[in-house]
């Protein structure tokens, strides 16, 4: 049963507890809105014990402008320390041994590969149209799933090559797939990029891949 809607700052926890296996959603540079919640939702009714933290702390913006002035005024350090505390949480909920997974979007790509390189019960990592720093990849061995936008100004294509070969030099095992006709935050409903196909399908492929390297969802017990 998904809890209630969050506070400002509060911990968004969804799904069961003491569970073999949860996930830990970070969100774009909008701040936590209904997108990473209804995503967060949608992973707890498929049997996802779920946390999505806020790194803004409350603070959301609805435009470019708004989100950019947003990232420039925020604590790189709190918002890293927000995600890490998410996974702690969530790991706290469940089973002894629970392994789990982080997805990040767009802005949350870094944060979502930082947690598993701090976090050695990450199993998996999920990320939807960003890259980041490959810097410390070497220091998680979690498979990486990379939703590329195929028409996409925020990632350049050489840029995205170079990030790729440093996570696999790093022996990350990484699958990356390119959405045709699609734009930066092609998974979000309130952005007028939304492609609610592409959405969909990539919600199945990221199913897919957590159901290869996690425990089974409503699992429990066990050393996962």
């Amino acid at each position: 049963m998904s809890a209630p809607r969050p506070t400002p700052g509060a911990l968004f926890l969804a799904g069961p507890e003491g569970a073999s296996a949860g996930i830990l959603v970070l969100h774009a540079w909008w701040g936590r809105t209904a997108d990473p919640l209804a995503f967060a939702e949608d992973l707890a009714r498929a049997g996802h014990a779920v946390a999505v933290p806020d790194l803004f702390a409350g603070r959301t913006a609805a435009t470019v402008a708004e989100a950019e002035a947003l990232v420039e005024s925020a604590d790189p350090v709190a918002a890293e320390s927000a995600a890490l505390a998410g996974a702690d949480a969530l790991r706290a909920r469940l089973a002894p041994g629970a392994r789990i997974a982080t997805i990040g979007f767009s802005y949350g790509v870094p944060l979502a590969m930082a947690v598993a390189q701090e976090r050695p019960e990450v199993a998996a990592t999920v990320l939807y149209y960003g890259t980041g720093d490959p810097a410390g990849a070497e220091r998680s061995s979690a498979p990486v799933l990379l939703h590329l936008a195929a028409d996409d100004p925020f990632e350049d294509p050489g840029w995205v090559a170079t990030y790729l070969a440093a996570l696999r030099a790093a022996g990350r095992s990484v699958t990356e797939i390119v959405w045709p006709g699609t734009g930066h935050w092609f998974a979000e409903p309130s952005r007028s990029a939304w492609d609610p196909a592409a959405a969909g399908a990539a919600f199945q492929r990221t199913l897919a891949f957590l159901a290869e390297h996690l425990p089974s969802p409503g699992s429990h017990g066990g050393p996962g």
